[in-house]
């Protein structure tokens, strides 16, 4: 166990290093800093990316708060679970079984509430079922990428790892670099990448956002401790969000400014704008399409777990009866 958390603080330590927005440690005395780990680069985490780059964390009271990336939902959860970072934005697919597995993260905002990937393909494919027999790329096991892929597997009659070997890359540049150099087949996919997988030839076979089912794509975790110890801070985190979902809709140029910024392209707006709520609320449901996958793959634990165990909405319902969020969605159609 000790080598696990050395090994993460490490990680973390280079992440930190490398991570856009950062700036140099501070000195002591002037702060403690806040880490807040991102999992994917996508448009997913705009509000997360805007609230650092205007000043939302400071402005709401999370002083001191610094954004890294680290590649992978797993890898959120376990630098969590190390309790190397308090705060992160994740997918309830790699919080969940973390959970289970002793971490005490808990979801207390859903910015994305149902899957935002697609799968892609060769251009000589024609259909999922021309998958068999070959490999699709994944950031890393326990992601909502490879929940997407056994998903949509499953769904045209294959079965993970038997008719179709499901493959862990790292993160969405790592997927598109891949299906480039044809180290597997297909690829789940989100905003930015899905469009540069478009530019180099791939197919887009199934979307899994217009299926419309419930599940936490991309939601605001805390440590189970960091919450107890810290409530007020954990506040003004999603009072920077929801603050960031805001400024998302009022200024669409800075917001794709952002978006550039961190994701090295420059429009998944459109695309990304009907997925964000002003209420940021996780569902019982979607937690629950969680649960379910695991329970399909004899996760320990899932099958007694309830959804409510994963997820605390009280932060949220507090902003939106006070009339914050009202207040900053002022004068958005």
């Amino acid at each position: 166990m000790r080598g696990l958390r050395y090994g993460l603080t490490v990680l973390v330590l280079v992440a930190l290093g490398m991570s856009i927005g950062c700036p140099p440690a501070r000195a002591q005395g002037a702060g403690k800093r806040i880490l807040i780990a991102y999992s994917a680069i996508s448009a997913n985490y705009a509000q997360t990316f805007i609230a650092k780059e205007a000043g939302l964390f400071d402005k709401y009271g999370l002083k001191n708060a610094d954004l890294i990336y680290l590649g992978g939902g797993s890898m959120v959860s376990q630098a969590m679970a190390s309790g190397d970072v308090p705060l992160g934005m994740v997918a309830g697919s790699s919080l969940v079984p973390a959970d289970l597995a002793g971490s005490n993260d808990i979801l207390i905002a859903t910015s994305v509430g149902t899957v935002t990937m697609s799968l892609f393909v060769r251009k000589d494919m024609k259909k999922v079922e021309d998958l068999k027999g070959l490999a699709v790329g994944v950031t890393r096991f326990g992601s909502s990428t490879d929940l997407s892929a056994r998903y949509i597997l499953k769904r045209y009659n294959l079965l993970p790892g038997k008719d179709v070997n499901v493959l862990q890359l790292g993160g969405m540049p790592e997927i598109l670099a891949g299906m480039v150099n044809g180290a597997v087949a297909g690829g789940i996919s989100s905003m930015p990448t899905s469009l540069k997988l478009k530019k180099a030839g791939f197919v887009e076979l199934v979307d899994l956002g217009s299926l419309g089912f419930a599940y936490p794509h991309a939601g605001a975790a805390v440590r189970g401790a960091f919450l107890k110890t810290n409530r007020e801070e954990t506040r003004d985190f999603v009072k920077g969000l929801i603050a960031g979902t805001a400024v998302y809709f009022k200024d669409k140029e800075y917001a794709k400014k952002i978006i550039a910024k961190y994701t090295r392209t420059t429009d998944p707006y459109n695309y990304q704008a009907r997925y964000f709520p002003r209420v940021p609320y996780t569902s019982r449901e979607g937690v629950q399409t969680v649960l379910d996958e695991l329970i399909a793959r004899n996760l320990p634990k899932a099958k007694e777990a309830k959804p409510e165990q994963f997820y605390d909405n009280s932060l949220v319902k507090e902003l939106e009866e006070s009339g914050f969020i009202s207040q900053v969605f002022a004068g958005i159609k």
